[in-house]
């Protein structure tokens, strides 16, 4: 502080706002004389602060005029990891019916929700002992008019070039979010074009760094895996009667979910619906939640993430509302509990949304997958994410994953590096749909080098009925194999003694071509 008058200075100094994690300067207050100085130190205070940056001010005031000069104080927590905590789902958003406001998001419109410490709600309030970082959430946008995306991101940064859901008008679209709280505790939610009501339920949330003790909250990857299919069993009917108790604790083997699992990550996909209906996801013990975690028309096959607290006996619930519908369930991890003390397990670190690869323009931007490659994508290193040579490389990485412009029937598998392809799915499409979903997924350690050769789940025809049925190695031309295809390839079903000889004798090569190239 400096008098550049003639004569003597009173000044005071405050934190605006006082009592905010800027402390009070030293000193607050003092005399100069002329062209005297005084130095003021100004420090803040970060511990308990949630990452993001904050802006506050020192006001200087003179004293004797009643002048004053403000000082612009910055404050950037960086983020850092924490540990997950499940709970049973939680509706805290639904602009239909409430709770929230009822106005449906509009075209253009960024929306603040108000996130950690509401009424009712399982995460806690920022100023809590145990203060959250971040938020897991369904997100499902329904009734909107036009073609569009949805953006959810932390309060206080600028607004990412990503999307978390994307949709068509009239249709109701689920996905996993995994979103970073902003300093206020709360998200913001972006609306492209048209108007949509938009549904936010709560799986989950992220303490802040050495808040929770013990091992409880450790995420601990695992290369995919699956534990139900009901195509090969019975469908999932309608109503509570018809609930699903699905073993998730342990399951998988010694590369699984053991028995002390906290939560578990699943990837969830309906198929063969026969009613405009939804899926609920729930930890067994607890009364089914008014939340949904797959949504869903007649017909369509809809696949997305849950991160779902385990219930009695490490199993958890599934409920269909209408009709009848398939349902396949994958593993992609687990959390630890705090029976054992030396567990060990990832911390998640919330960044603002950052887009890696987008084959349509970049970054990354490379020609479209086609049937049965496998793409390799460098994620470690890029947008916040820690590089493998970091003094704590990544684990694991969360990611939205969407496909456009699709041309057939299919599926995505997303898996690390060093696997081979598990025999699982994260994402089904139609021809024409545009699908997003959450994928977690298990980074490959850098002496792992390249990944193998994903292993094929494919098989050669052994009957005139497997050549009509079986999924096996597929031409890319008829009557031709390569081992390095895999896919459907349909002949026609001809009836016993009636298959023309061509036809038979073309069979028969592509068999003997087919198991040469396995």
């Amino acid at each position: 502080m400096t008098n550049d008058g003639v004569g003597t200075l009173h000044w005071a100094a405050a934190p605006n706002p006082a009592g905010s994690w800027l402390n009070l300067p030293v000193p607050s207050a003092g005399m100069d004389g002329p062209k005297a100085s005084t130095p003021v130190s100004i420090s803040v205070n970060a511990s308990g602060q949630p990452a993001g940056t904050q802006h506050a001010s020192v006001i200087f005031t003179n004293s004797d005029t009643g002048a004053t000069a403000t000082v612009s104080v910055t404050l950037v927590v960086p983020p850092f990891p924490g540990r997950y905590q499940p709970v049973a789902p939680y509706r805290i958003l639904d602009t239909r019916f409430g709770p929230g406001l009822r106005q449906k998001l509009q075209q253009g419109e960024t929306r603040t929700i108000a996130i950690a410490g509401q009424p009712g709600s399982p995460v806690p309030a920022i100023n809590s002992a145990t203060p959250p970082t971040a938020v897991v959430m369904n997100v499902t946008v329904t009734n909107p008019t036009a073609t569009s995306y949805l953006t959810v991101f932390p309060t206080g940064v600028t607004m990412p070039t990503a999307s978390n859901l994307n949709f068509n008008a009239g249709q109701t679209v689920p996905n996993l979010v995994e979103v970073a709280l902003g300093p206020d505790g709360n998200v913001n939610v972006f609306n492209h074009a048209g108007s949509t009501d938009v549904i936010f339920d709560i799986e989950g949330w992220v303490a802040a760094q050495n808040t929770v003790t013990g091992s409880a909250g450790l995420l601990r990857p695992v290369t995919p895996y699956r534990i139900l299919d009901t195509r090969n069993s019975s469908p999932l009917f309608q109503g509570d009667a018809s609930a699903i108790t699905l073993q998730v604790a342990p399951s998988g083997g010694a590369g699984g979910v053991p028995a002390n699992a906290s939560g578990a990550i699943l990837n969830v996909t309906v198929t063969n619906p026969t009613a405009p209906s939804y899926l609920t996801v729930y930890p067994t013990g607890a009364n089914r939640p008014t939340a949904s975690n797959l949504n869903f028309a007649p017909g369509q096959t809809v696949p997305n993430r849950v991160q779902i607290k385990l219930g009695t006996g490490g199993t958890v619930k599934i409920y269909n509302n209408l009709g009848y519908v398939d349902v396949v369930v994958d593993v992609n991890g687990w959390f630890t509990d705090w029976s054992n003390p030396t567990d060990v397990g990832g911390e998640f670190t919330g960044i603002t949304p950052f887009r890696v690869l987008d084959t349509r323009f970049g970054p990354g931007q490379r020609p479209p997958l086609g049937p049965n490659q496998t793409m390799q994508l460098r994620v470690a290193g890029q947008g916040g994410v820690p590089a493998m040579t970091a003094v704590v490389p990544p684990t694991a990485v969360v990611l939205n994953v969407t496909v456009t412009d699709t041309t057939g029937p299919s599926y995505l598998t997303v898996f690390p590096g060093d696997a081979g392809w598990p025999g699982t799915s994260d994402l089904n499409w139609v021809p024409g749909q545009t699908v997003p979903n959450l994928v977690v997924v298990r980074l490959a350690p850098p002496s792992s080098g390249a990944a193998g050769r994903p292993k094929s789940p494919c098989r050669c025809p052994q009957s005139r009925r497997d050549w009509t049925n079986a999924t096996f190695r597929a031409a890319a031309r008829p009557g031709s194999f390569e081992s390095a295809r895999c896919g459907v390839y349909r002949r026609p079903a001809w009836a016993p003694g009636h298959e023309p000889a061509a036809a038979a004798a073309s069979r028969r090569r592509d068999i003997a071509q087919c198991r040469a190239g396995q």
